[in-house]
């Protein structure tokens, strides 16, 4: 009996933990239960201001479609405005300051000719050199006119070209580029020549204001290769889209622009003290012959000569600000032929050769008194 006794207490025991366990189970369930509650009573409130939401997004959407759909539209009127655009600028940058008849005020940098077309570039403003009057954040630093009737026929939007020439070259697909080096920005910049759409603007790693031109190299493949000399060296730039294909660097003071030979895929190109014979594709090195004083390099270009005469480069190079300069022609392995010194010629000669002769413009300002003969 005792036995038994002892058998209920335990089973009542057992069942008295297990009421207990239940009972805080429950209480804790209950808990959870409020806090449900609670969290969906507080998104019902948010449910509407959700829906808000949604309704002020789709809105904004179709504001975005629409806006995107208006966007040729916008483009047609753009090209539309055209020489009229063009003309008001060109009023607005001009105003209070002397325009000749034939509106080609300050374009006295260098040029080129295309189909009896000329392509100028003005100098940027320089007070302290006395320029009198100021060009404006809008003046277009290039223009073109006709040869025949010396009338502009239009400009267009660079900005701060110094001392250097325009270029026309032509992508893939034939559309016509006019590009030139924007010295303060330190870039390339390529304008569609009947559009004036900006095409493509290069890196910006061109320094440098001694900027004498471009020259090019046509690939198999129909692409051109743009060679952009700079203070930092010789830059390969694609006519396509202005990306850097290949780059020389060298420190040099200014920028010779290189000549070209197409029929071996070579480019000759000078920097401060060196000479170089280069692969027109790759830009690999072929030869880096160093060159003795004078070997200055400010702003001029080397001419490649290969005819009944024979294959030669010819180049310049600058001294002291006296008569210390000289011309100098190599062989295409870069061994010197050639050399005259001591000649009368300042920072930015131009090379030219016809008929067997070389022949550079000459005087040094102020210094040509100091000649004292060729020694």
């Amino acid at each position: 009996m005792k036995k038994n006794k002892i058998i209920i207490a335990y089973i009542l025991i057992f069942l008295s933990s297990t009421a207990a366990i239940s009972f805080f189970s429950y209480l804790k369930v209950k808990e959870r239960l409020t806090a449900l509650e609670s969290s969906i009573s507080a998104l019902n409130k948010e449910i509407p201001k959700l829906k808000e939401g949604l309704v002020t997004a789709k809105s904004a959407l179709e504001e975005s479609r629409t806006a995107i759909d208006e966007i040729p539209k916008l483009k047609a009127s753009i090209s539309g405005i055209g020489e009229e655009t063009v003309q008001l600028r060109d009023q607005l940058f001009t105003t209070g300051v002397p325009v000749s008849e034939c509106g080609l005020d300050y374009y006295a940098q260098g040029g080129i000719v295309v189909d009896g077309i000329a392509y100028f570039t003005a100098n940027w403003t320089d007070r302290a050199r006395g320029d009198r009057y100021r060009k404006g954040r809008y003046f277009p630093y290039v223009v073109s006119f006709d040869l025949k009737t010396f009338k502009k026929l239009r400009t267009y939007d660079f900005q701060d070209t110094y001392d250097s020439s325009p270029f026309i070259v032509h992508k893939k697909d034939g559309t016509a580029l006019i590009i030139a080096h924007e010295y303060l920005k330190q870039r390339t910049k390529a304008i569609n020549i009947n559009t004036g759409n900006t095409e493509w603007l290069s890196e910006l790693n061109q320094a440098g204001e001694y900027f004498f031109g471009y020259s090019y190299f046509l690939r198999k493949d129909g692409t051109i290769i743009i060679l952009c000399p700079s203070q930092k060296g010789l830059h390969a730039l694609s006519a396509e889209d202005g990306k850097e294909l290949w780059h020389i660097q060298e420190s040099t003071q200014g920028a010779i622009t290189p000549c070209v030979d197409q029929k071996n895929e070579l480019v000759y190109y000078q920097c401060d003290g060196k000479i170089i014979k280069l692969d027109a594709n790759s830009g690999e090195v072929l030869i880096d012959k160093d060159v003795p004083w004078p070997n200055q390099c400010i702003s001029w270009n080397t001419v490649l000569i290969d005819d009944a005469n024979g294959y030669y480069i010819a180049t310049y190079w600058y001294g002291k600000p006296e008569w210390d300069s000289a011309i100098r022609v190599f062989d295409k392995d870069l061994n010197l032929v050639w050399e005259r010194k001591s000649l009368p010629v300042g920072k930015k000669p131009t090379l030219t050769y016809a008929d067997g002769k070389i022949v550079t413009g000459t005087g040094n300002g102020g210094y040509s008194e100091q000649y004292f003969g060729d020694k």
